[in-house]
């Protein structure tokens, strides 16, 4: 299997963005990690262990590790203190690096500190070194000054760093700009990548649901700023440019400010919201700005699409992940001219970009798109806009005429001016003028004009000139050209708008499900391993008694949920990739008992027969997924039957076949469609659990080319039966 190892010193992929030092690169290095493991590679990610309770190693999602290294105290400090503990964290690597069989094709190293403590390990293995600086001392020192905690040996490091890597990532055009004219580094050993966005996360949603969902004013002008924390974002300038907004241009604006240390904006955990906030009440906005402290990233997805624009206007951003986000969303962005910004923002066609430190500027841009034709989002906006335009330039009485479903064409605003539909429908159909002036139905009063948009037309527009030998100027002509353009494009968007959301309400459902998933994947399985682990270490330390049966009962329940956040997930994947397996040969006998220690806990109130055939054959199958469907099942039969009943597992092969059965002595009762996920055997239980562990286990046997059957017993409980195919094992040759 092919490895790569990751190291992000301070930037972990498990922490939450927002706070002061989680930002862009705790999610770069996630989605990295995430994307490589999603093309077959194996990805070790090694990060600071920065709590007591976080295991050193721990598996987060399919083909992904994460090592946690013990450098300095095991608690968070700034990473501006994190510099003296390099040289512990890369003797880590190097001993980690030694022990391990596994050997890794590259190392990617994200900011100056993880490749200081990487590169003595890349040499001395051989490996590759990769390096992205997410962000570069000089620069930083230039924009900060004094503020700039880092200490001048930084330069120093860079420059060695620059020199010594194998490939270095640049994330826009100034990024490597500056690393070759701050830093001397080689061109051809430059790479730009830009950010991009994962759209299992972010992707556009009708506005309305949005803002209610979030208790947003439906009719306000929303801007959302969200990220990091710190002073060098510029979130003091966006509430300057929105004061400024309300005042000077009468703009009904609010500003929702997502980030800080804490879900709740406290700001004892976060200083900078309590500076923010002396901003805004200077200003005389407190009231319409809202702070939401930090959000969990399942949950950004709804503030970008219930906003009318995002902005973003740090002093300085080497990339800028959170303006790709927001267009992902749908969503313009108003941006600092900087950096990965200035490289993202299209100027005029994804949204604007504006100096840093200029809040009057700001406050310009946003009432201009608060107000522009760009901003329309229905026809009955465009067609006003067009009547006024068209009859105000020209000098004409205007109408429109645009296609439904069948593409016939009706007048949908005429503005007093008669339309013959079966001469638009022409000029439609043909994509050439009509009526008066033109060689075609030449005795129609007006003219008609096909608007042609860059993929079809879009409709036909209807002038009846006061003096109708205008148009033989050709500036005349050009100027009506291009506001034809102008309409067809502004058309041509709200069509593709209109598809989105048809689309969108057809897979609003299953959206929500992945955003669900995500959210469950990235806030609960986190807490679940900590949990786990803490009952685990404090265990063996505590006093037979009260406290733990307590540690037993916290284990117990965490591991259960575990379990099913599992089930959760695979079930996703499944249903969007199929099930992917990895067959080999192994011993069933060892499977079987392999399950039966993942679930010793639960199956200790039940005697456990199991009843093997002492010369059952190796079988070909993927062992990890053959021993979660016989972990659901037993799990099921712990969980549904008394405390003392047996449970009984067995193993033959008949014919060709391999037959695995499970039985116990509970209910036994199930309903036709026990399979079918979120089914349960009982409805209304006690018992914990959603109703997915047989629907896996159904999914799994059968992309074996098995099938599995449940049967009630003959006096009581359930009775499951797997059959496998049997296969050819491999000949063993004699030793």
């Amino acid at each position: 299997m092919r490895r790569v190892a990751i190291v992000s010193e301070h930037a972990s992929p498990i922490a939450l963005a927002g706070s002061v030092d989680s930002g862009g690169q705790n999610v770069y290095v996630a989605q990295v990690a995430r994307q490589l493991a999603a093309q077959g590679y194996k990805v070790d990610v090694f990060t600071r262990l920065d709590s007591p309770h976080l295991p050193l190693e721990m598996e987060w999602g399919e083909g992904v590790r994460i090592v946690h290294v013990p450098a300095g105290p095991a608690r968070y400090l700034p990473k501006e203190d994190l510099l003296p503990y390099m040289g512990e964290f890369g003797a880590f690597m190097q001993r980690y690096f030694g022990t391990h069989s596994e050997s890794y094709e590259l190392v990617h190293a994200n900011f100056f500190m993880s490749a200081m403590a990487a590169l003595p390990v890349a040499r001395r293995f051989g490996i590759p070194l990769a390096v992205t600086f997410h962000a570069l001392g000089r620069v930083r020192r230039l924009h900060q000054a004094e503020a700039d905690r880092f200490p001048d040996c930084r330069f120093d490091i860079e420059d060695e760093i620059v020199q010594e890597a194998d490939c270095i990532i640049a994330e826009c055009p100034q990024d490597r700009r500056d690393l070759i004219d701050l830093y001397g580094a080689d061109p051809r050993r430059i790479s730009m990548v830009p950010c991009g966005f994962d759209p299992q996360e972010m992707w556009p949603m009708e506005r309305s649901p949005a803002r209610a969902s979030l208790g947003w004013d439906k009719d306000a002008f929303y801007i959302l700023q969200l990220g990091r924390m710190v002073p060098r974002k510029g979130v003091d300038n966006v509430i300057r440019g929105m004061a400024r907004l309300r005042k000077k241009y009468g703009v009904d604006a609010r500003l929702c400010v997502v980030g800080g240390n804490t879900a709740q904006p406290l700001d004892a955990a976060t200083p900078e919201l309590a500076r923010l906030k002396a901003v805004a009440r200077q200003e005389g906005v407190l009231d319409f700005v809202e702070f939401t402290g930090r959000r969990g990233r399942g949950q950004l997805r709804r503030y970008y699409c219930a906003s009318d624009v995002f902005v973003t206007t740090p002093w300085y951003e080497p990339f800028g992940i959170t303006p790709v986000e927001a267009m992902a969303c749908g969503r313009p962005v108003i941006g600092s001219d900087t950096g990965g910004i200035r490289y993202t923002v299209v100027e005029g066609e994804t949204g604007f970009l504006v100096p840093p430190k200029d809040p009057d500027a700001l406050a310009a841009r946003l009432a201009r798109l608060a107000r522009d034709l760009s901003a329309a989002l229905t026809v009955e906006h465009i067609s006003e806009v067009a009547l006024r335009t068209f009859s105000g330039v020209f000098e004409a009485r205007v109408g429109l005429a645009l296609p439904d479903a069948a593409d016939g064409v009706h007048s949908v605003s005429a503005g007093g001016l008669p339309i013959d539909d079966s001469i638009a429908q022409w000029a439609y159909d043909h994509g050439h003028p009509a009526g008066h002036g033109t060689d075609t139905l030449s005795a129609a009063k007006g003219c008609y004009l096909p608007l042609k948009a860059p993929m079809r037309v879009r409709g036909v527009l209807v002038l009846e000139l006061a003096q109708s030998e205008r148009l033989n100027d050709p500036q005349e002509r050009r100027l009506l050209e291009a506001c034809m353009s102008q309409l067809a494009i502004a058309l041509e968007r709200v069509h593709f708008v209109e598809v989105a959301q048809s689309t969108l309400v057809q897979m609003e459902g299953e959206k929500m499900r992945n955003t669900l998933l995500a959210a469950i994947s990235h806030d609960l399985r986190t807490p679940l391993t900590t949990l786990i682990g803490a009952a685990d270490t404090a265990l063996p330390h505590a006093p037979p008694g009260p406290l733990t049966d307590l540690l037993h009962g916290i284990h117990e329940q965490a591991t259960s949920m575990q379990r099913l956040i599992e089930n959760l997930l695979d079930m996703a994947r499944m249903q969007e990739r199929g099930v992917r397996l990895n067959r080999q040969w192994h011993s069933l006998e060892e499977i079987v008992g392999s399950a039966l220690r993942q679930l010793r806990e639960p199956l200790a109130r039940h005697p456990v027969h199991t009843t093997l055939d002492a010369h059952l054959p190796l079988v070909e199958v993927d062992a990890l997924l053959i021993e979660r469907v016989l972990v659901n099942l037993l799990d099921n039969a712990a969980k549904y039957t008394p405390p003392g009943t047996a449970i009984r597992v067995a193993a033959s092969q008949v014919g060709e076949g391999i037959v695995l059965e499970v039985s116990d002595t509970g209910p036994g009762h199930a309903p036709a469609n026990l399979f079918e996920p979120f089914t349960r055997g009982q409805q209304e239980s006690s018992v914990a659990g959603i109703g997915l562990g047989l629907a896996l286990a159904k999914r799994i046997v059968e992309a074996h080319g098995g099938r599995i059957d449940a049967n009630p017993g003959r006096a009581c409980g359930m009775h499951f039966i797997i059959t496998l195919p049997a296969g050819t094992p491999p000949v063993m040759e004699p030793l």
